[in-house]
């Protein structure tokens, strides 16, 4: 007789100095037993043979069979790829947020100096008009005059109550290209300058004359056609005050822009300009 660690899943009788079955490998549980060295029996049918090296399996760890565990450290490498690619994902939000702000607050190229008015060149524009309305005649007008006509006709709204935040209007000016005009209006918005601009093309008719927007920008930063409103509802009545002023230029049954002068015609009017 002699004391042996019984296997409780393959019957294998173990030294007492084992931790795990020397025929299966299965941690062994059971207290030492007295045993006859004739009684160790065979191992079962399909175990290994006793001798060979069997690699005990890790502790803490249960195998189901016919599933296929993920390797180690796979479900930590997921997540850190998930929150590097947040991280990405939001950095280049914040930069393309920053660099429209950026493009907002830039000044528009091509920016005319602060108009000097000339009242009487203003109101030379006012008489023109008027007078080729009822003659019938065309006349011309270059970007220089148009400026100034804004600026000695459109008067700030500003009373001194806005709050500081609050936009208050500085001037409105336009520069002429090939076939349409860009109307710029400049406010300060707590002390800083801010431009919106409106692309408009001029249409004439029978009736008079119309416009289409067909762009329009904050500082450098194009802005989206469906955000066009937001644009618009800040310009045009600069715009309309500026027809305010002159009520016999909207009358023109004819207008063609260039980046030089815009020239406009009434019906009976001859083609030559005044």
């Amino acid at each position: 007789m002699s004391a042996a660690l019984v296997c409780d899943q393959c019957g294998f009788h173990n030294d007492l100095t084992r931790v795990f079955c020397h025929n299966c490998g299965a941690r062994l549980t059971s207290p030492p037993k007295e045993v006859a060295e004739a009684e160790a029996p065979a191992p079962a049918a399909g175990a290994s043979v006793p001798g060979r090296m069997q690699i005990p399996p890790a502790l803490g760890t249960t195998r189901v069979a016919g599933s296929s565990a993920p390797p180690p450290g796979s479900a930590s490498t997921g997540s850190a790829l998930a929150k590097f690619v947040r991280a990405i994902v939001a950095t280049a939000i914040f930069a393309a947020m920053l660099a429209a702000m950026i493009q907002m607050a830039r000044t528009p190229d091509g920016l005319p100096p602060a108009q000097i008015v000339n009242t009487a060149m203003a109101d030379g524009v006012s008489s023109a008009v008027e007078s080729a309305a009822k003659s019938g005649t065309g006349l011309v007008f270059k970007q220089a005059q148009i400026n100034n006509f804004l600026a000695a006709r459109i008067q700030a709204l500003n009373d001194g109550t806005q709050a500081v935040y609050q936009p208050q209007f500085v001037r409105a000016f336009v520069r002429l290209g090939s076939g349409e005009y860009r109307l710029y209006v400049e406010e300060t918005v707590m002390g800083w300058p801010v431009f919106l601009c409106l692309a408009q093309v001029p249409v004439a008719s029978p009736q008079g004359l119309s416009k289409t927007d067909v762009g329009g920008w904050i500082g450098r930063l194009p802005i989206h056609p469906k955000l066009l409103p937001v644009v618009q509802r800040l310009v045009n009545p600069v715009g309309a005050s500026a027809l305010q002023a002159a009520p016999d230029f909207s009358k023109a049954t004819s207008i063609s822009v260039t980046p030089e002068q815009i020239t406009v015609g009434y019906i009976g009017a001859s083609q030559k300009p005044h």
